[in-house]
């Protein structure tokens, strides 16, 4: 399990997304498969969602978790789902629990501009867009452009980023620079050929990030890599 801390902040990487915790407020950063369970036990203090995209593997678990945080709350608090303001997908699932669990939590969606910073108790997120495709799904299988972002966290003790599904380029470097934690996604699983490359390296993700406290790359798996890997 990878954890990390600093003062008040608690990082642990939930094969696909981060969970942050700032004194007694959590946040979740991307829903993939599984991550219900495998924050059982901090699902009363989960106040914010906040997705980097569209992918599948960004969404898959959203509405099992929306349903856990109902169920685990004590209380009528509502619940936040931030996004990148362009992508359609994940207030589409949020207005599905919305209309169909209507007892339950209620949901804020909230759509994020590149830039702008969005509190979540001490926290701050902030969506970065970065260069990002996925798979089309159409036959013979290809690639499209679509909209992704990195997430910046600040809590008052630190700086963390999480790099997902992103192309090289600058702003990954950028985005990683001064960070105590950053967690840098690679491509791992098998994609279309293209003629552009879409996904970091283990290598591009170690170059944009030799200026960070410490260093997570992971790939588009779930699962960690090393410098043993390259």
């Amino acid at each position: 399990m990878m954890n990390w801390e600093k003062g008040e902040t608690k990082v642990r990487w939930i094969h696909g997304g981060l969970w942050v915790q700032c004194q007694h407020v959590g946040l979740v950063i991307d829903t993939p498969l599984g991550c219900r369970d495998a924050l059982q036990d901090e699902l009363p203090i989960v106040q914010t969602i906040a997705l980097t995209s569209g992918r599948m593997s960004s969404l898959r678990g959203l509405l099992a978790l929306l349903e856990g945080v109902s169920s685990a709350r004590r209380h009528p608090l509502g619940l936040t789902v931030l996004g990148p303001m362009a992508e359609e997908r994940a207030p589409a699932l949020v207005d599905a629990w919305s209309r169909g669990w209507r007892n339950r939590c209620p949901v804020h969606i909230d759509g994020i501009a590149p830039g702008d910073n969005v509190d979540c108790g001490p926290m701050t997120i902030t969506l970065t867009p970065v260069r990002h495709a996925e798979p089309n799904g159409q036959f013979p299988l290809g690639i499209d452009e679509a909209h992704g972002c990195a997430a910046v966290i600040t809590t008052p003790d630190a700086r963390i980023v999480w790099v997902p599904g992103a192309a090289p380029g600058p702003t990954v470097r950028r985005s990683c620079r001064g960070a105590d934690l950053a967690v840098v996604e690679v491509g791992v699983t098998p994609w279309p050929d293209d003629t552009t490359q879409w996904r970091l390296t283990l290598q591009d993700a170690l170059a944009a990030s030799d200026n960070v406290g410490e260093l997570w790359v992971v790939g588009d798996d779930g699962q960690p890599l090393s410098a043993a890997d390259a």
